[in-house]
């Protein structure tokens, strides 16, 4: 950082500048009579701080570029959280590096405390701002954990907010994943993205709940099809049923491979009204068939 060095030079000057009187007790030699300057500390960055930027994708936006402000102002990245390095990492950690995906760690678990619920059942994105290499170089070690509010339940359109995302997950919940409805469906049952709607309104489909996927390398394709099937059992849980006597199907959002890199390896899963509507929560109702629309 530039900042230290920059005080440090003004500092010295001014007392270089000053120096007609000697230190007490000193030989009158100003070159010797000065103790040593103390080294500059690396700059840690503070914690629930917000920042704006003018993109529109969380995943595009890189918040150590962003304009810092307060969280009353609107803003697209919140810092909930700065933790540090160990102290024997030798290099800024990259993406997929053991490291970084233990920093992504301690940022899921972290933002649980913060949100009041695991951050991977609401609208949010979570990412993680290291330092840059001279930063680093001047013995910075720490990491920010960020979140973003986002506007579909799958893809990542930022949301611009006014306040804080403290206690999001807890209480009426307002950012939590719950019901809604296809954007884009495809003929091969592909989609692009669920829009939020209230689970009284007709509805396509309707969060479960998540599990974490298996290992650390990322799935093949095929294995993604094994592991897509436990969103059956994690379904057939929140409708209180049998795996195979429950009346609907399920939606699944997985990561890319980028997002599984950082540490994300969730698999989301939505109850899911095959081509009928339904109308109310499905969360408790068994084997019955859900109330269609």
């Amino acid at each position: 950082m530039t900042r230290g060095p920059r005080w440090l030079i003004v500092t010295v000057a001014l007392v270089a500048t000053l120096g007609g009187c000697a230190p007490a007790g000193g030989d009158g030699d100003v070159v010797d009579d000065w103790g040593a300057l103390p080294s500059a500390a690396p700059i840690v960055p503070p914690s629930g701080v917000c920042y704006a930027s003018s993109l529109t994708n969380a995943n595009r936006i890189d918040a150590a570029a962003s304009d810092r402000l307060p969280c009353d102002q609107q803003h697209a990245v919140e810092t909930y959280h700065v933790g540090q390095f160990p102290p024997n990492v030798a290099a800024v950690p990259t993406v997929g590096h053991p490291d970084y995906v233990a920093a992504f760690a301690e940022c899921e678990a972290k933002a649980a405390q913060f949100l009041g619920a695991e951050w991977y059942n609401g609208r949010l994105y979570l990412d993680i701002t290291v330092p840059q290499a001279r930063q680093w170089d001047g013995g910075g070690r720490w990491f920010r954990c960020e979140l973003i509010e986002t506007k579909f339940m799958y893809t990542d359109v930022v949301v611009k907010r006014n306040s804080s995302l403290a206690g999001a997950l807890s209480g009426a919940a307002p950012v939590a994943l719950r019901c809604g409805n296809v954007i884009g469906k495809k003929p091969d049952n592909g989609w692009d993205d669920l829009e939020p709607v209230d689970c009284a309104q007709a509805h396509d489909a309707e969060y479960a709940g998540s599990f974490k996927a298996p290992g650390t390398e990322e799935p093949t394709d095929k294995q993604r099809e094994s592991i897509y099937d436990g969103c059956w059992d994690t379904v057939a849980r929140y409708l209180g049923g049998s795996r195979d006597k429950i009346q609907v199907g399920y939606l699944v959002w997985s990561t890319a491979e980028e997002e599984w890199d950082k540490g994300d390896h969730w698999v989301r899963c939505y109850a899911w009204g095959d081509d009928k509507k339904i109308v109310g929560t499905v969360k408790g109702i068994g084997n019955a068939a859900p109330r269609s629309g």
